[in-house]
This record gives C-alpha cells, structure tokens and sequence, in this order.
C-alpha cells in the first residue's frame, strides 16, 4: 500500500493469482479494507497489472465481490482498477460490480495515467 496524502489516494498493487492462497489473499483484503475504514480516504487505485488470468474460480470470484460490497462500509468514493487488458477484464469487473448502485463509483483502465485523472475529477 502506498499513500499519497496531496491526492487522498491509496494504491495498492494486486498480487497475481495464485501467488496467494485465498485465505491469505482474504486475510490481505480485511487488512485494506480495514485501514480504509480507519482514515479517510477517498479514493482508491488497485493496481491489477500484474495479474495474468482472470479469475473464474468460484473463491476468488466471491473474494472479489465480497471486498467491493465491504467498500460499501468505508468513506471511498471512486476505485478505479489499473489492468494489463480491458477487454477481457470488462465483463468481470461488471460482475464482480454487480449492477446495484454503489456509494462508490468503480471503473477499469489501462494506463495509469488515465485513471488518476479519472481519481482526481
């Protein structure tokens, strides 16, 4: 986790799949969330570049839909997810998003460059 006090943004880097098993990826995502829980901040940069595949398995795809709702308990406000390939990545970020409004807004980029200024409006 890296944070940036000018941008009130934290980044974090997504490890690839299966460097973790899922209770210790489960185990680094209450850790996030819980750090988001107890400063505000209010935008959120994960970096997911270096994962290669995309996750299908039923574990990781709850993992991944059970850390956006638990965003919901925190004071984020925009989450925008760096990616090596939109393309394939689109129709699960959809899905892990779900199509219920969010008090947080989600969206997925390519370059870095263009999500911090998406961050940043």
């Amino acid at each position: 986790m890296d944070y940036n006090p000018a941008l009130d943004l934290l980044k974090v880097e997504w490890p690839p799949y299966g460097s973790l098993s899922v209770p210790e990826f489960e185990h680094a995502l209450e850790h996030l969330v819980e750090t988001l829980r107890l400063y505000y901040i209010p935008r959120l940069l994960v970096d997911a570049r270096r994962v290669t595949t995309v996750a299908d398995e039923p574990d990781q795809l709850d993992l991944g839909i059970r850390f956006l709702q638990a965003l919901e308990a925190t004071r984020v406000r925009k989450v925008a997810r760096l990616v090596a390939d939109t393309a394939s990545r689109d129709v699960q970020s959809r899905r892990q998003a779900g199509e219920k409004a969010a008090s947080y807004q989600f969206q997925t980029f390519a370059r870095l460059e263009v999500a911090l200024a998406w961050l940043r409006d």
